[in-house]
């Protein structure tokens, strides 16, 4: 007879293979006067959505924003994700737990995109394909997707 024991931790259990999104980047907003705007995303998920996880940052010394959220969905599909966050800090107490959406396109070391979608009353926490996207001038996003 045989006996096999697995614990937590063991190769067994480390080849749940997760979705993420990770990296810092810089665009221009998208609307005059195209402020400079930083994000740091490190988000990560199981392959169909479920407990989502990570960190959102933003800084624009241009518009003087400066916020952090942390991850409420994620959806990735291929080199494209959607990222959804709960605003936990802010240079504007108003929008402290509310929501976001953003965009964000893996092209490889160069050509990446992203953009943030209207800040939302709740949290979201299903995240939809996405649209619109602008150019990453500086910096950049890897995106894993673990589906077959």
């Amino acid at each position: 007879m045989l006996v096999v024991i697995v614990a937590p931790g063991s190769a067994a259990h480390a080849g749940v293979q997760r979705d993420h999104v990770r990296g810092k980047g810089t665009h221009l907003g998208a609307d005059a006067p195209y402020p400079r705007i930083t994000v740091r995303i490190d988000a990560s998920s199981n392959v169909d959505g479920s407990d989502p996880s990570g960190e959102w940052a933003l800084n624009s010394r241009d518009i003087g924003q400066r916020r952090r959220g942390t991850v409420t969905c994620l959806m990735v599909q291929g080199n494209t994700a959607t990222v959804g966050i709960k605003i936990v800090k802010a240079e504007d107490p108003s929008v402290v737990g509310k929501g976001e959406l953003w965009k964000v396109v893996d092209n490889g070391q160069r050509g990446d995109e992203i953009a943030g979608y209207e800040v939302t009353d709740t949290p979201p926490t299903v995240c939809p394909a996405l649209d619109f996207s602008v150019p990453v001038v500086n910096g950049n996003y890897r995106i894993f997707d673990a589906a077959p």
